[in-house]
């Protein structure tokens, strides 16, 4: 532990979680100094540079003793103080940049710029003993600006090599694609934090050794690492649409959802790494888009088995009912076509419309073919039975008229 710990100068907040502040008021002085005391327009002309550098020093010694403290004394809550310096660091380096020609054409300014290098080593240094003594309170603090460009050219390297990498392969070029935007925005990505960082450096370099490279293997790596990028998500989602539109039957369709949500759900996945942490996992948006889909489908089902009933219902009571069975019924409807009573060149719809409009006792749905069949597959017994029928018509025509 280093060697600048006092004793503390904090004050309790919370007595069950014992977790302390810093001393505000030397927060807000550092503050003031850094971004209104060294702004080069704010600068008294009369004060002397050594007298901000002695102001400096003993601001910052109290800072410095403050933060340690806060970090060896709470188990969290230590973004704040960590943000501070990320955030002095980037200021002070804006100040060197935005009076570079002052440097280069006005000596009398180079001590100051000499003050600027001194604070920003400074703090430069204090984060990295902190992030060496303290790696997990790292975690999700953002890199400097310095930091962050040397952080973003190292990654960019080994994206370069990735894009190489892919193109050996014939991969879908949709899922290509995204995947390369997916990294490149969060390479460039304003708030680049270490957590990110070696989650992108560990991605990258698991499909760098990976050989070969097929859209199945590639799509099932990018799900097991959660790449929750909206892209890649409207990507797996269209997948299992497409597999869905080629389907007419609502079952058909509910039984792929379900044998979608199955594979989904036993393939591996590691939410620690999660590509974009602050955002729901793979996953939780694949599972709850697939159970949408499930309840679309299922309330469709219900409702056309409704429109069913409701229509067989209707057509119950626009059948009429014949007192026979249906073979003897195909057989006297073929004893018409035969005697030219009915139209032979329409034979197919001839039957179609008598198993539409009537149906039996023993048969509430008659089939068209199935009454089509039994009019030439006709059985001696049913030939009697209905021969005693016309018989009986006849004997009543013979009693009537």
């Amino acid at each position: 532990m280093p060697d600048c710990l006092s004793k503390s100068t904090f004050v309790f907040v919370s007595s069950e979680l014992q977790q302390k502040e810093l001393d505000m008021d030397g927060v807000n002085d550092l503050k003031d100094f850094i971004e209104y005391d060294l702004r080069l327009e704010n600068l008294d002309r009369r004060r002397k540079i050594t007298d901000l550098q002695q102001q400096w020093k003993a601001l910052w010694q109290l800072y410095r003793k403050d933060i340690w403290q806060s970090l060896h004394l709470t188990a969290g809550n230590s973004d704040y103080p960590l943000n501070l310096l990320v955030l002095w660091s980037n200021k002070v380096e804006s100040y060197l940049h935005k009076y570079n020609n002052l440097w280069r054409h006005q000596a009398s300014f180079l001590p100051l710029k000499k003050l600027y290098m001194e604070v920003l080593n400074q703090l430069t240094a204090c984060l990295d003993e902190i992030s060496s003594n303290y790696p997990d309170r790292f975690t999700d603090i953002s890199f400097t600006n310095q930091q962050r460009r040397t952080v973003v050219q190292q990654l960019t390297v080994q994206y370069r090599r990735l894009e190489r990498h892919l193109n050996q392969f014939d991969l879908d070029s949709n899922l290509s694609k995204l995947m390369l935007e997916g990294f490149l925005f969060a390479i460039r990505e304003r708030r680049l934090t270490r957590r990110t960082a070696s989650i992108l450096r560990t991605s990258m370099n698991r499909f760098l050794i990976m050989s070969p490279l097929t859209t199945p293997i590639v799509k099932n790596t990018l799900y097991q690492i959660d790449f929750n990028t909206p892209a890649f998500l409207r990507y797996w989602r269209s997948g299992w649409e497409q597999l869905l539109d080629t389907e007419d039957s609502l079952h058909d369709q509910l039984e792929n959802l379900i044998r979608e949500q199955q594979y989904v759900n036993e393939l591996p996945f590691d939410r620690n790494n999660s590509f974009l942490i602050e955002e729901a996992s793979l996953k939780e948006e694949l599972m709850e888009s697939i159970e949408d889909k499930k309840q679309s489908l299922k309330e469709l089902i219900r409702v056309r088995r409704i429109k069913f009933r409701d229509d067989e219902i209707t057509k119950k009571q626009t059948r009429i009912r014949i007192n026979l069975p249906v073979a003897q019924f195909g057989l006297f409807i073929r004893l018409q076509i035969e005697k030219g009573i009915l139209a032979k060149e329409h034979i197919g719809k001839i039957f179609s419309f008598y198993a539409t409009h009537f149906y039996s006792l023993q048969t509430e749905h008659i089939s068209p073919e199935s009454l089509q069949k039994k009019s030439t597959d006709v059985e001696y017994a049913t030939a009697q039975k209905l021969k005693g029928q016309l018989i009986a018509m006849i004997n009543w025509l013979n009693e009537k008229y």
